[in-house]
């Protein structure tokens, strides 16, 4: 199965937007970049969630969800203008739309 690549953009309704672009390739989050124009802190914590979530599998929400979930509880100081619930959804819909046929 070859790569597939895509992004996804949310817009909060805390007024900002969170953009997830990903590589799947065979079943599996290969890279992931999250971006917008929303705020927190620490900025370098965002790259790393995203690093952490490679190798896992696209079809695995629950997984995911917990991942995300636990890293901002243990890394992310503060967030602004997005949730961690949009956050969540944004990777979520990203990933799932990549691993559609």
């Amino acid at each position: 199965m070859s790569a597939r690549r895509g992004c996804f953009t949310l817009r909060s309704t805390h007024g900002k937007t969170v953009r997830v672009c990903a590589t799947i390739a065979n079943g599996r989050i290969e890279h992931l970049t999250i971006t917008g124009d929303f705020f927190g802190e620490p900025v370098e914590a965002f790259r790393k969630l995203a690093d952490e979530l490679i190798g896992l599998g696209a079809d695995d929400a629950d997984e995911i969800r917990k991942k995300v979930s636990g890293f901002l509880k243990e890394n992310v100081k503060w967030i602004e203008g997005i949730s961690e619930e949009d956050l969540g959804k944004a990777i979520l819909e990203c990933v799932r739309r990549l691993s559609e046929n």
